[in-house]
């Protein structure tokens, strides 16, 4: 249900200390970097900031990465909330102690072809049209598609494909349209559950991913595409209004 997140804690002295010598910082060498922090990247496909002088803890990365490996399939909620508390454990920290301040809730969808027709055919969410996302090196076609607001943006993009880009293809005759919702700050994530902030502990709970789910669905189906209209008994000007209906410029949006 969930994909990356960021995540931070402001630490006490005492913490600090215990952080640095936590298992996740075992790869530190020692040296803050310009800004005064203790940086460690791909531990466990995690990337981990401590700004020593402040006591700011910063965490980022793919949970299903940190637990599996790879982020080719989400996690189960039992596996879930087993990730949540190792995460917390290579840091030395409560679960609670961490505070989210970035999540892409996530859900695959497993198709038997690609996902390429569905990803053209995306036109906007809430009056924000979806871009494509240039491809990466090698890759002929966008694999990828948002559409940005302030506080999220709604993400599809074709998994199989990605995946088999970065070496770890699905078995053949295998599509998957992995579909997110991207939050890009703190705000939507505490409307899930209308709590002033929400911490790593919370991923884990029944309530966290019956709000994810719905806030999935809502959104899945505010996005709009194109798809063949049925003029069949329409008169023209009845037939005009429903093509014109799905464009983002109808209604002067």
């Amino acid at each position: 249900m969930f994909d990356f997140i960021s995540c931070t804690a402001q630490l006490t002295p005492s913490e600090v200390s215990a952080v640095l010598s936590s298992a996740a910082f075992e790869q530190w060498g020692g040296v803050l970097d310009n800004h005064g922090r203790a940086v460690v990247r791909g531990y466990r496909g995690l990337s981990w900031s401590l700004h020593h002088g402040k006591g700011y803890l910063k965490i980022s990365g793919s949970v299903p990465t940190f637990a599996n490996g790879h982020n080719v399939q989400l996690l189960s909620f039992p596996d879930a909330a087993l990730a949540t508390v190792a995460l917390a454990a290579a840091v030395g920290l409560p679960a609670a102690r961490l505070v989210l301040t970035g999540l892409e809730l996530s859900a695959d969808l497993e198709l038997p072809t690609s996902p390429r027709p569905f990803l053209e055919s995306l036109m906007h969410h809430r009056q924000s049209m979806f871009c494509a996302v240039t491809p990466p090196k090698g890759v002929a076609r966008p694999l990828e598609y948002n559409a940005p607001h302030s506080n999220y943006r709604v993400k599809y993009y074709d998994k199989g494909a990605w995946a088999a880009h970065q070496g770890s293809p699905l078995p053949p005759g295998q599509h998957k349209l992995r579909y997110e919702v991207v939050c890009t700050r703190a705000r939507p994530i505490n409307a899930l559950l209308n709590q002033a902030q929400v911490t790593l502990a919370d991923l884990a709970t029944p309530g966290f991913y019956l709000a994810a789910a719905a806030e999935l669905r809502k959104h899945w189906q505010l996005t709009v595409r194109r798809t063949p209209p049925n003029f069949t008994g329409l008169k023209w000007k009845d037939s005009a209004l429903l093509q014109s209906g799905a464009s983002p410029e109808f209604g002067g949006a």
